[in-house]
């Protein structure tokens, strides 16, 4: 598998995985890359990440309805800007844990909503590697943007690693 195309499943992966434990049904489509700046749903947050061979930004875009259905299970309503927050949090845990099956450590900062500031950092790291990933759902769209550097060399399967799952408990 070449390293492009295992970053895309990386990346498709994690975004399904995310949404189907929130009980969203998601169908990935094939990725775009797109020639300028996105069109991405009204709600969207971001993260800046880095390791061996990585940097670039991660955003995590979707339309109220879906937003609202994630956090259906929640027990309560939270805010809506906190809970996208939380969300592309995961989603980024999700993708730094599989990352390390290529022997890499993702480094990723607080989410962030997007705002000007976003688009000014996403044109700079645009100028590598650009993708768009969208997801189908039931309430909408679901676009999952990729944007930075990725050298493709340094992703060497080094075999399975014991890392945690969600709701282990750690003892210290």
């Amino acid at each position: 598998m070449s390293g492009r195309s295992i970053v895309d499943t990386i990346i498709q992966g994690a975004a399904v995985d995310l949404l189907h434990s929130l009980e969203i049904a998601a169908a990935p489509l094939p990725p775009l890359l797109p020639s300028g700046p996105p069109q991405i749903p009204e709600l969207a947050a971001y993260v800046q990440f880095d390791g061996l061979g990585c940097q670039g930004l991660l955003c995590l875009a979707m339309p109220r309805p879906v937003l609202e259905a994630t956090a259906a299970g929640t027990g309560g309503a939270p805010h809506t800007e906190d809970w996208l927050r939380e969300l592309t949090n995961q989603l980024m845990g999700r993708i730094k844990k599989r990352f390390l099956h290529f022997s890499v450590t993702l480094r990723a900062t607080l989410p962030a909503p997007v705002n000007d500031q976003f688009w000014a950092r996403y044109a700079e790291a645009s100028q590598g590697l650009n993708k768009a990933y969208p997801f189908r759902t039931l309430r909408g769209s679901v676009i999952v943007l990729l944007a930075g550097k990725i050298d493709h060399s340094k992703l060497v399967y080094c075999g399975d690693v014991s890392t945690r799952d969600e709701g282990d408990i750690i003892l210290f």
